[in-house]
């Protein structure tokens, strides 16, 4: 069960990354076919119950784990930054269980968790959370994000039958119960 791989993704590079939902991760070098560990202090840091990754293609790799928050891994200078939600901080984490990690043609990285999504500024370092209130509530549990670039719009699946639309322009959410 050590070795449970949590999620396959591209590399920038052209690679692929494992993401173990205990082990760390590794990447594999397609060009020389390759497995290639990570520097100890990085495969280290990640040694957290994982859900998620993502290879921003600017040298940072985001991972989302279970109760531990969000790593984000320089790849070039092989550090580890933790994020962790602080009870009190708007602009931190919503929940320390993130559960997906995507960017959008703009370089933005949305993080939804268990308790909500937010958009990470990787120059600040900060978290601005999306909440909506009263009937434009954003569900709490997001377990998956998708985007539609031509439109503006990133989609939120906070449970299997809810599907929350939000445009890039405006605060409108649009709310699917799906049947």
């Amino acid at each position: 069960a050590q070795n449970k791989i949590a999620e396959i993704k591209p590399a920038a590079d052209g690679g692929i990354w494992s993401l173990y939902m205990h082990n760390g991760i590794q990447y594999y070098d397609v060009r020389h076919k390759r497995l290639v560990r990570q520097e100890a202090v990085v495969n280290n840091a990640l040694r957290k119950p994982s859900h998620c990754c993502l290879d921003s293609g600017t040298g940072l790799l985001y991972v989302g784990h279970n109760g531990a928050g969000m790593s984000v891994v320089d790849l070039k200078r092989h550090r580890v930054e933790n994020y962790r939600h602080r009870s009190g901080d708007p602009s931190s984490l919503p929940s320390d269980n993130v559960r997906r990690i995507v960017s959008d043609r703009h370089g933005n990285v949305w993080v939804g968790t268990s308790n909500g999504l937010a958009m990470f500024d990787p120059l600040s370092r900060r978290f601005h959370r999306l909440v909506g209130g009263g009937p434009d509530r954003i569900g709490d549990n997001i377990y998956d994000i998708a985007f539609d670039f031509l439109l503006y719009k990133i989609f939120i699946f906070p449970s299997a039958s809810i599907i929350v639309k939000i445009f890039f322009l405006s605060t409108k959410f649009t709310y699917f119960r799906l049947v």
